[in-house]
């Protein structure tokens, strides 16, 4: 059983991790402007290729810090 989006958003903020998704859902938490989170990576379904993701997410690594 899947984990609901609720359940989900609140183990990535306790680890302050960045969530990616797909999901329209995350993009409206994040504009209701409440909830303090560490990123949201959103990606429009099979807008890109799994390794286009995969690129974007390294570029990412390497020229973001943390904070």
């Amino acid at each position: 059983m899947a984990a609901s989006d609720g359940e989900q958003f609140y183990f990535v903020m306790s680890q302050n991790r960045v969530i990616f998704t797909h999901d329209d859902d995350f993009m409206i938490l994040h504009h209701s402007g409440f909830i303090m989170h560490a990123g949201i990576i959103y990606c429009v379904h099979n807008c890109c290729s799994i390794g286009e993701i995969l690129r974007s997410f390294i570029v990412s690594w390497e020229v973001l810090e943390p904070e």
